[in-house]
């Protein structure tokens, strides 16, 4: 079945996502349609893609579309929270890139619920980082796991957890939040849906601690794992290139959205997760 996704979210994640899979380059896929509540913007990705895409126009519409397979989410865990459960109790499974939605137990119970009610699946890709097959495999086993990530300042604009610093003058490293993966995904919601992804495969969100360090030398979004468990003691070292347009998202981020999609329509010989 040649599946037909839609994406919601046209700015620089969800213009990648929905340029690649527009290209023909992942067999069995195609987009159906994009969605963006700036129109402009909306109308901006179309004049990029196949004729054969449209522009949805309202979340109701996405809904009773018949020819939607999978909605590709390219927003943030607000919209995530507000809309999937409708999207997906309509029998349309998802792809998160806000990930940091599924922080909150409730709805992540919500979600997990409907998804075994009306047959459909949410999948979440492993973002900025890689080791998530790891945490998973020892996760019976884990005692520990923090993150921590480093970020040039202007990365961190926007972001509630780094407003105090914002007219301030950074010129070096400097630790601007450390606490759990629940407070940083809440303070830091467009840059560490990498906390929430790790948190939902270990020890979970109470429990996972994440560092935030604003360095101003650093040209990369890095992400450093640690994890300690019975079966071994685990270091993850990650230094992303940002996306040319967008400085808060690594393109990783981007390329594990596009491989998960990748792995959905066509593998049959899976390796990992």
């Amino acid at each position: 079945k040649n599946l037909k996704i839609c994406v919601i979210g046209c700015g620089s994640i969800g213009t990648e996502i929905a340029s690649t899979v527009s290209s023909g380059t992942i067999s069995n896929m195609s987009v159906r349609s994009i969605f963006d509540i700036d129109k402009a913007r909306a109308r901006k990705l179309l004049s990029e893609l196949n004729d054969d895409v449209i522009i949805s126009g309202s979340i109701t519409e996405i809904i009773n579309d018949k020819k939607i397979d999978l909605v590709v989410e390219c927003v943030s865990p607000y919209f995530v929270s507000n809309n999937a459960i409708e999207i997906l109790q309509s029998g349309i499974s998802m792809l998160f890139m806000s990930s940091g939605a599924l922080i909150d137990k409730t709805f992540f119970k919500k979600v997990s619920h409907i998804c075994n009610l009306k047959n459909v699946q949410v999948y979440i890709p492993s973002g900025a980082v890689g080791g998530i097959d790891t945490i998973k495999a020892v996760k019976p086993l884990l005692k520990t796991v923090t993150i921590v990530t480093t970020k040039p300042p202007n990365a961190l604009l926007g972001a509630p957890g780094f407003k105090e610093y914002e007219n301030s003058i950074i010129n070096e490293k400097l630790t601007v939040f450390e606490g759990s993966a629940i407070q940083a995904v809440t303070l830091f919601p467009s840059n560490l849906n990498v906390s929430a992804t790790i948190s939902i495969a270990g020890v979970g969100p109470e429990r996972t601690m994440v560092k935030v360090i604003a360095d101003p030398n650093s040209s990369n979004n890095i992400h450093e794992i640690y994890v300690t468990s019975e079966a071994g003691d685990f270091m993850f070292k990650f230094q992303n290139k940002p996306h040319q347009t967008n400085k808060k998202t690594s393109y990783l981020a981007i390329l594990a959205a596009i491989e998960t999609l990748r792995s959905i329509s066509e593998s049959k010989l899976i390796v990992g997760t």
